[in-house]
């Protein structure tokens, strides 16, 4: 029925689609049509889309926000929130906006009502309201606390505890537009990105600037049981060099943590290591002689050659038992009843001409127990 008859309709005007948007008789944008669109909403209540979609009625399932326009295809930001529901930038019905989230999409386009999205609301502008909707504020898919959720119209969206049952790096300081992932960025996943925001990237309390494994096993806490030298690597299979002399703890040169090495033991493993060995040097020929791991302050046997230093009369140089048959020290002891190696004996045969005299008969081819005087020469 026309709603705008003689008598009661204004004159000298066309219905078309610019006069007369829902081709009802009724001139738009005049007292004579107070809903131009007939759906319903009298334009002074209908701001958005006053002159819009026609032929629908207005509803929970149609017009989610109640701002009269249709939510198939008229209305490009379903629940008001001011992010497109898909896409964007966009503006629509009576010149409104709405602006992109970083998914291109809203992920909460039936949710929350009567709020808009600014960066206190909705941090990472992903149109979920940060207070009770999102829980996931920053969308580094680290929940904010608790355990894992899955949120959105239909549950699209999810996020993971963090290791600390909290995000560390929350709203409204948490880095943006990253995915928390163990392997790449997020290695103790806490929700703080390992690169330039987590000061200790496997929180074991070590800061990265004094962790020599930054990036290193998660779940342990460093004590003098577990990071002998507070390196922030786990001696329990991280650590190759349980006391950080630069001998490997056992096997051969190694490269561990973020730039850490260490060479192997003259003997093969360390032979003071972890809890036992000194920590803050390192093993070079003049701390360590015989390169076993030991601080030649603490080792009994410098030269590794079998003789502790308090019997051994070359201290630094080796020449004892351990080096064979033929060494100067088993011939001493055979012969001579002086256990002196030949490494620092300056008379290997004890007949009181020095080796360097020369003696022409200085070890096994020279008689013993005699000492050379010219009587004894003449004799010979």
């Amino acid at each position: 029925m026309t709603a705008c008859t003689a008598y009661t309709s204004e004159l000298n005007w066309i219905s078309n689609g610019t006069t007369d948007n829902d081709g009802d008789g009724c001139r738009d944008n005049s007292t004579e049509d107070p809903d131009d669109d007939n759906d319903g909403i009298p334009d002074t209540s209908d701001l958005s889309c006053p002159a819009g979609d026609v032929g629908w009625s207005p509803g929970a399932l149609t017009d989610y926000d109640s701002d009269g326009c249709r939510d198939a295809g008229e209305d490009l930001d379903d629940d008001n929130d001011g992010i497109c529901d898909i896409d964007g930038p966009g503006s629509y019905g009576q010149s409104i906006l709405c602006v992109a989230s970083p998914t291109l999409a809203d992920e909460c386009a039936k949710g929350n009502l009567l709020w808009s999205s600014t960066a206190i609301t909705d941090y990472d502008t992903d149109g979920c309201r940060d207070a009770g909707e999102d829980p996931d504020d920053d969308n580094d898919e680290i929940c904010d606390t608790g355990a894992a959720a899955t949120y959105g119209d239909s549950n699209q969206m999810e996020c993971r505890p963090s290791s600390t049952s909290t995000d560390e790096c929350p709203a409204p300081t948490g880095n943006l537009g990253w995915i928390s992932d163990q392997a790449t960025t997020d290695n103790d996943e806490d929700g703080c990105q390992d690169s330039g925001e987590d000061l200790d990237d496997d929180e074991d309390g070590i800061g990265d600037g004094f962790d020599d494994c930054s990036a290193g096993t998660v779940g342990w806490t460093p004590s003098s049981a577990t990071d002998y030298d507070s390196d922030g690597c786990q001696d329990s299979g991280e650590d190759l060099d349980d006391d950080n002399d630069d001998i490997c703890d056992s096997g051969g040169s190694s490269s561990y943590g973020d730039s850490s090495s260490c060479e192997p033991s003259s003997t093969g493993i360390d032979e003071c290591t972890a809890n036992s060995g000194r920590l803050n040097w390192i093993s070079i020929p003049s701390t360590d002689n015989d390169g076993d791991g030991c601080h030649d302050d603490e080792d009994i046997d410098d030269d590794n050659d079998g003789v502790s230093d308090g019997q051994d009369n070359c201290q630094f140089v080796p020449n004892g038992p351990l080096l064979g048959a033929d060494n100067q020290l088993n011939y001493d002891l055979i012969h001579e009843s002086v256990e002196e190696g030949d490494a620092c004996d300056l008379d290997d045969d004890e007949d009181g001409v020095d080796d360097d005299a020369p003696d022409n008969c200085p070890r096994f081819d020279s008689a013993l127990g005699w000492t050379s005087s010219p009587l004894q020469r003449l004799r010979w």
